[in-house]
């Protein structure tokens, strides 16, 4: 959403401020398996959030996804234009370009300012999606709130968000089979929570190549819950931070969504802290 900028803090620079201070934890996820996933998390998620009050507008973001994965798999940059490409098809509008006025969300809690090098500067950290030092989970995660915060479109950004999301994750040959849990408020200055989005993609990576692994026993494919004690999935922090490695939680529940919120970060710094963080909060369903 669009409209005249008011005296409201500029969400935009909070966000720009601390996206290069963040502790991005590691991944030690493996190859995705062969062949694809047996849910589409993703397309599942935009479907159930849009579907029922707004039926040809979830075939439009649903035609949009299949244009961002047809480009993931030509291997193509994420760009401005590409992105601008998708949204044409969302909103059923052309020309699509980056917004002309400042912008709001969360109920104009939130304000993205917009300065001459704005357009610039969202470009150039599109690109960083490519970024090969930083494990997947991490750029997606950072990609997805570059999107919510640069709010390049005048509408329709959180879609854009979710997929560009998908776009990093099928560039690198992965995908979600569940992505429900990602429906949750992000603030431009949380830092711990921008981490925590990480951990979170992380966790349901992991889980989905263990559930589509052929070979594996079904309940080792279930879910997190039902996984093997003590694998390592992330390192918190820092790369020189060798005492931040995140186990799997032992068999503690009945579906990823529970094990989630049995899962602790124990990064330094972040005692006790689960997912999600403590200032997030359930989105409305017409924010996406």
């Amino acid at each position: 959403m669009t409209s005249p900028s008011g005296g409201r803090r500029d969400a935009l620079a909070d966000w720009l401020r601390i996206r290069t201070e963040i502790s991005w934890p590691r991944w030690s996820g493996g190859r995705p398996a062969a062949g694809p996933p047996v849910l589409d998390g993703v397309r599942d998620f935009l479907h159930a959030t849009r579907g029922g009050r707004d039926p040809e507008g979830a075939v439009r973001v649903l035609t949009a996804l299949d244009q961002s994965l047809a480009d993931a798999n030509q291997g193509r940059q994420l760009t401005l234009a590409l992105m601008a490409g998708w949204q044409r098809t969302v909103l059923r509008r052309d020309p699509v370009g980056f917004r002309t006025m400042p912008a709001f969300a969360k109920g104009g809690r939130e304000r993205y300012g917009l300065e001459p090098d704005t357009p610039g500067r969202f470009e150039e950290c599109l690109s960083e999606s490519a970024q090969s030092d930083l494990p997947l989970p991490s750029r997606a995660a950072r990609t997805y709130l570059d999107v919510l915060f640069f709010h390049p479109f005048e509408d329709g950004n959180a879609r854009a968000a979710m997929l560009a999301l998908a776009f990093v994750l099928a560039r690198d040959g992965v995908s979600l089979d569940q992505a429900h849990s990602l429906q949750t408020t992000r603030w431009a200055d949380d830092a711990d929570g921008a981490a925590d989005l990480a951990l979170l993609l992380g966790i349901l990576l992991t889980a989905a190549r263990r559930r589509s692994s052929p070979g594996q026993p079904q309940e080792q494919r279930s879910g997190m819950a039902k996984g093997r004690p003590g694998t390592t999935l992330f390192r918190a922090g820092r790369p020189e931070d060798s005492s931040s490695s995140i186990p799997m939680p032992p068999p503690s529940a009945s579906d990823t969504g529970a094990s989630q919120r049995s899962f602790v970060r124990q990064g330094p710094g972040r005692p006790g802290r689960g997912l999600p963080t403590a200032r997030s909060g359930l989105a409305s369903p017409r924010d996406v």
